[in-house]
């Protein structure tokens, strides 16, 4: 439980991020923009919420292998153009 620290951007090595059905709360950093070797990031099915930064399209989401799952929170709309159609499910009742 908890949210997302800032931090996390500052491992730059990180390949792999999994973080889902942990109730994580908060926002997504923008400096999670900043793991040009991230490949995986799950953080499906926690209760994130706010927009999701255009940051995140600093990672590779083009790349074959990247995966991201992001369905089920709270996050809100417009999502960024990179990913904007693979972001699922989200409960967008409390957005503006």
């Amino acid at each position: 439980s908890g949210s997302i620290p800032y931090g996390l951007g500052n491992l730059i090595n990180l390949i792999d991020i999994r973080l889902s059905h942990n109730n994580l709360t908060g926002i997504i950093p923008s400096t999670i923009g900043n793991l040009p070797n991230l490949i995986n990031l799950e953080l499906d099915y926690n209760n994130l919420s706010g927009i999701i930064p255009e940051e995140i399209c600093n990672i590779n989401v083009d790349g074959v292998d990247f995966n991201l799952s992001v369905d089920n929170n709270q996050l809100c709309p417009p999502y960024p153009s990179c990913i904007e159609n693979i972001v699922g499910y989200q409960d967008t009742a409390n957005c503006n």
